[in-house]
């Protein structure tokens, strides 16, 4: 293949290549797998760090993620946890809350109750449509 003046490239039969280019550019493809294998691997980048690919996976006993902003944008999210904790000084839910599986309406302040005299076993009877509880 044609490189440009002061690139350097190796190829191999198998499609494998290790290309030094121009203005600090290094690219590495495999046609099957790259595998990366040490004790620490640190990965940097000064402006970005970008991963796009079909699927991803994380498998490790301890997860970190530190950052000023962070944010999922998915079409379905899911947390599978013994305990999840959100420690946040605001914590804001957009859309319509389930809670326990969701159920009947959540009784908000202010939402009418009828209490029975006798058992004083209150039916929420005008509860948030946003909001419900199992």
């Amino acid at each position: 293949k044609k490189l440009n003046d002061g690139e350097v490239a190796m190829y191999d039969d198998s499609g494998n290549l290790l290309h030094f280019k121009n203005g600090g550019v290094i690219d590495f493809k495999a046609p099957a797998t790259m595998n990366q294998t040490a004790q620490t691997i640190n990965v940097s980048g000064t402006v970005a760090v970008n991963v796009n690919t079909k699927s991803a996976a994380v498998s490790t006993d301890s997860l970190t993620v530190k950052a000023k902003t962070a944010s999922i944008d998915a079409d379905t999210t899911t947390v599978k946890a013994k305990t999840a904790t959100v420690d946040a000084q605001t914590t804001t839910v957009n859309g319509k809350v389930n809670l326990a599986g969701g159920g009947q309406p959540v009784a908000r302040l202010g939402d009418t109750v009828e209490v029975d005299p006798n058992t004083h076993k209150g039916t929420i009877t005008a509860g948030s449509t946003e909001v419900t509880a199992g």
